[in-house]
């Protein structure tokens, strides 16, 4: 490289108050970019829990207890698809994904053990 192209790099101290202020900036930046991230996410939740059937209105479903529940909400609904058979001749008992005082989306029939108490065989 020529010599008029190079300007070499001046190593500089910051002043230990600059370098703490640049990092107590770096973090509220970050701790911002998470929180719009949890509430993107509680947002898309919520929204889900708008979709996916359940009988109880007093008691919000946890995030874990969401997404069991539409999980085996779509596959309930594949397998209708897949089977031709009526909703009303498919059980389903949720027992892992709810309390005592919640109940699982409503279908007519046998509410007893049934395949789709564990669609798939997924282990949980």
């Amino acid at each position: 490289p020529s010599a008029g192209n190079f300007s070499p790099r001046v190593a500089t101290v910051a002043a230990p108050g600059a370098r703490m202020e640049r990092f107590k900036l770096r973090r509220m930046k970050a701790n911002a970019r998470e929180r719009n991230r949890m509430h993107g996410l509680n947002a898309a939740l919520d929204n889900l829990r708008k979709v996916v059937p359940c009988y109880s209105k007093t008691q919000k479903l946890s995030k874990i207890e969401t997404l069991r529940l539409a999980k085996n909400y779509i596959w309930a609904l594949s397998e209708i698809l897949r089977s031709g058979k009526s909703p009303d001749l498919v059980s389903f008992n949720a027992k892992d994904n709810f309390s005592s005082t919640q109940k699982p989306f409503p279908v007519s029939g046998n509410t007893g053990k049934g395949a789709l108490d564990n669609p798939g065989g997924i282990n949980e």
